[in-house]
C-alpha cells in the first residue's frame, strides 16, 4: 500500500476526517484538529513502523477527486497561501508552474512594503510570516533580495544587516557567506 492509499483508507475507515469545503482534516474520535504546524501543514501517522507524512493540501485534494494525483503532480493554492486547504483554492501543477508562481504574487510595491517594514520596525521574519501569510523560506529571500533583486526600495541593505544580527548565531559559515554575497 503506498502512501496515498494509506490516508484514503484511514479517511475511509473514519479514522481521518477531512472537510473539503474548509480544508480542514480532523481526528473523529478526538475532534483535535490535525495538520496545524507552523509552515505547511502535514498529517503523520505511524505504519508499519514508519512514519508516514502527507500535506493536508494533497490529503483534501485526493477526498475532493477521489483519487490520488501522480506522484511528479504538486497540489497547488491559488491564493499562494499554504494554509488556506479548502478544495476551491487547490489545483494540480507540476513543478516549475509552482515555481513561477510562488513569487508572481508580490508586485514590487509589496516588495518595497515588504522591505520597509522590516528594516525599520522591531518586527521578526516570523511575525512578518504570519501578517502575510507566506512561508519562512519565501519571506526571507524576498527581504534579502535574492528574489526580486531589481526592485529597489533603498532597505536592502538595512534588511540585510537586520537578518545578519538576528540570525547569526544559529547560521553555519556557509550560511554567513551566502548573506554576505547577497548585501
Amino acid at each position: 500500500m503506498n502512501i496515498p492509499e494509506f490516508f484514503l483508507d484511514m479517511v475511509g475507515h473514519g479514522l481521518l476526517s477531512v472537510d473539503c469545503a474548509t480544508g480542514i482534516v480532523t481526528n473523529p474520535r478526538t475532534g483535535r484538529v490535525i495538520g496545524t504546524n507552523s509552515g505547511v501543514p502535514r498529517v503523520s501517522r505511524y505504519h508499519l513502523g514508519l512514519t508516514v507524512t502527507i500535506t493536508v493540501a494533497r490529503l483534501v485534494w485526493m477526498i475532493g477527486h477521489g483519487h490520488a494525483p501522480s506522484p511528479l503532480s504538486c497540489v497547488m493554492h491559488l491564493d499562494g497561501n499554504p494554509r488556506n486547504n479548502c478544495l476551491a483554492n487547490l489545483r494540480l501543477a507540476n513543478r516549475q508552474q509552482v515555481a513561477i508562481n510562488k513569487f508572481s504574487r508580490f508586485t514590487s510595491d509589496d516588495v518595497t512594503d515588504l522591505r520597509r517594514i522590516y528594516a525599520t520596525t522591531d518586527i521578526s521574519v516570523n511575525q512578518l510570516c504570519g501578517q502575510r501569510s507566506v512561508a519562512f523560506g519565501t519571506m526571507r529571500r524576498l527581504l534579502l533580495s535574492l528574489r526580486y533583486a531589481n526592485v529597489t526600495s533603498g532597505h536592502e541593505a538595512a534588511c540585510v544587516a537586520k537578518y545578519q544580527r538576528r540570525s547569526a548565531v544559529s547560521m553555519t559559515p556557509s550560511q554567513r557567506t551566502g548573506l554576505e554575497q547577497a548585501s
